[in-house]
């Protein structure tokens, strides 16, 4: 396994993101979207779907999440799930 993956190459028409290293989110039409802490510091293609509100982030070839641009879940979400830890 190399030590650093290579620069990912993606094509000149392509919506390129670079996500902070100290922060997990895509910056998109205004908006800041969650985005796996790994991709800290790489390059991002955000595509079209065949929805005109939907986008694909991908690394790569890889899709790493959706974003809908009528959802209210952006950066500052946080999905509700009980704690383990949590009693009943």
């Amino acid at each position: 396994m190399p030590g650093q993956l290579p620069d990912v190459e993606y094509g000149s028409s392509e919506i390129v993101r670079t996500i902070s290293r100290t922060k997990g989110y895509v910056v998109f039409k205004g908006r800041n979207w969650k985005v796996p802490e790994a991709f800290g510091g790489e390059r991002l293609a955000i595509r079209p779907t065949a929805q005109d509100v939907k986008y694909a982030v991908y690394f790569a070839s890889h899709l790493i999440r959706t974003i809908d641009l009528n959802s209210s879940k952006g950066v500052n979400h946080v999905p509700e799930h009980p704690s383990t830890m949590s009693p009943g």
